[in-house]
């Protein structure tokens, strides 16, 4: 018998629309998965160095997951499903 998992779980399907995580939200992994052939997009807020960011694309039958690491939580996300797109979104909060 395994434990029991002591995250929440949070799950949607996004479709043509917008997700933004926030650091107030407490989420720890997020998976997010493209259901049709149009792409969505996931766009991250932190610079790296004098690189700044920009969107990456979830293609069809594509799987993204971000996993924060010790403890941390992911903040500032932005995850976008545009039309004729659909991301099943997992979450552990």
């Amino acid at each position: 018998m395994g434990l029991p998992l002591e995250d929440g779980v949070f799950t949607t399907s996004l479709i043509n629309d917008t997700l933004t995580i926030t650091e107030g939200m407490g989420v720890k992994k997020i998976s997010i998965f493209n259901t049709t052939s149009t792409a969505g997009t996931i766009l991250g807020t932190q610079n790296l160095g004098a690189s700044t960011p920009s969107a990456v694309n979830v293609s069809e039958n594509d799987t993204t997951v971000i996993t924060a690491t010790q403890g941390s939580i992911i903040k500032d996300l932005t995850i976008t499903s545009p039309v004729g797109c659909n991301l099943t979104i997992i979450a552990l909060v």
